[in-house]
């Protein structure tokens, strides 16, 4: 399942009695244990791998919706739209099929993409030799206000940027070095979720607001909570060149959410 939306979060349930979902893989590879589809919200961008048990009868996969936070000032009318209401999103009839359910047939040994290992693209780097440590700022403010910017967003009335600064192609915002491993800090100083986003290379999870996952986990988009903060490691590998980073919001992005970085 891939959360293709521009800007909507997307919670997934399983209405059918007896019919139950495990997510077995996130964004870049399997995950070590599969956990309950209601424990995992997409953020745009965000993949998932789900292993479906389907129950004889009618089953309805719904969206529920998801707090996301509110634009400055409540401008966007409350933290969840009148848009966001729980939605069916496919309606399946089940019948009897005589085989064992998936439950019973998945050896646990399934599913898309690597899976995290010792060695590799998605290494645990819990304990790797850290060369550089960053941190950024995701940041919207009411235009001029707390950046002293030109009001690029809608009406010149939002600035949306990372560490004070609006895009600029012809800027590098970070250089770093093929072949280490950095640590970055991802701050969301506004009050409504960022997904970050980076490309080329996936990012290992350390913590979210202080929490660290139970279980390695690696992303390619990486939700950032309104007023808190992420703590990932990458590691820069394989391929160098010049490419961004940004918040996966379509809307937030193409006004100035996002940045440039090299790797040499």
């Amino acid at each position: 399942m891939v959360n293709a939306c521009s800007s909507r979060f997307v919670s997934l349930r399983l209405s059918g009695e007896g019919s139950s979902a495990r997510v077995v893989g996130r964004d870049v590879g399997r995950l070590p244990t599969p956990v309950a589809l209601e424990e995992i919200v997409l953020a745009p961008g965000n993949r998932m791998d789900v292993l479906v048990d389907l129950a004889e009868g009618r089953t309805e996969l719904v969206a529920v919706p998801v707090d996301r936070g509110q634009m400055m000032g409540g401008m966007m009318g409350g933290a969840v739209g009148p848009e966001d209401s729980e939605r069916v999103l496919a309606s399946l009839d089940v019948r009897g099929g005589g085989g064992p359910s998936v439950g019973e047939a998945w050896d646990g040994d399934g599913g898309a993409g690597a899976a995290p290992g010792a060695d590799g693209l998605l290494a645990d780097l819990r304990d790797a030799q850290v060369d550089r440590r960053r941190q950024l700022a995701m940041e919207m403010s009411m235009g001029g206000e707390m950046m002293g910017g030109g009001g690029r967003g809608p009406g010149g009335m939002m600035d949306l940027t990372i560490d004070g600064r609006s895009f600029d192609p012809d800027r590098v915002d970070q250089r770093v070095r093929l072949g280490t491993v950095e640590e970055w800090t991802i701050g969301n100083v506004g009050p409504m979720d960022h997904p970050f986003h980076l490309h080329v290379w996936p990012m290992q999870v350390l913590d979210v607001d202080g929490q660290a996952p139970e279980e390695v986990l690696w992303l390619d988009v990486v939700n950032v909570p309104a007023g808190g903060s992420v703590t990932v490691r990458v590691r820069f590998a394989d391929f160098g060149g010049r490419t961004v980073y940004h918040c996966h919001i379509l809307d937030h992005e193409d006004l100035g959410m996002m940045g440039t970085i090299v790797a040499e």
